[in-house]
């Protein structure tokens, strides 16, 4: 009697412990999000999506890498002299991600990593045309919070910086799912 107690309270425990511990697995995501570019006084929005490979080091610490690009292709800056820029960015992300369960529910996580992008760059103004193209390594964030919808599969929601060459950055809020395998 008392060891189908302890049995099933164990497993009562088990099962209440399984969303903190789904994300122990390797995963494929697709986000897809609104970025905030901008430089200098000049900004303007668009859509970006990623994809990316998490591998897990332990259930709440995993290396990731993934691919992003600006979805809604060039991305219009205009100065108040009228100036036009259009840039396309892309590029690669590697990160630490650090995550831990905050309900049942819920993981909140964190990634602190590095970036390549590579930003094409075309400026038009004063009857001049431009055109640049440069990449570079830079600094990577992000906080996150993730649920589950199915035991393979959670959905997330993502605030990411990127530090980009030439003054440039971006700040992203991103939708995404998470395939657990």
């Amino acid at each position: 009697m008392i060891l189908s107690r302890i049995g099933g309270s164990l497993a009562l425990l088990a099962c209440s412990l399984m969303p903190a511990t789904a994300s122990a697995y390797n995963q494929v995501y697709f986000q897809g999000g609104y970025s905030e570019l901008s430089v200098d006084d000049k900004h303007d929005s668009g859509w970006i999506t990623q994809v990316g490979y998490s591998y897990a080091l332990s259930y709440s610490l995993a290396i990731e890498t993934a691919i992003f690009f600006n979805a809604s292709g060039t991305a219009p800056l205009t100065d108040e002299d009228t100036h036009k820029e259009y840039v396309d960015y892309r590029g690669a992300i590697v990160a630490m991600r650090g995550e831990m369960p905050i309900s049942n529910l819920f993981l909140t996580y964190g990634k602190i990593g590095a970036n390549y992008t590579s930003l094409q760059y075309s400026h038009w103004g004063n009857g001049q045309h431009g055109s640049d193209e440069f990449g570079s390594f830079r600094p990577y964030v992000a906080i996150g919070l993730k649920a589950p919808v199915s035991h393979n599969l959670m959905m997330s929601g993502e605030m990411q910086y990127l530090d980009m060459a030439k003054g440039f950055r971006a700040n992203t809020f991103s939708l995404g799912l998470h395939f657990i395998f």
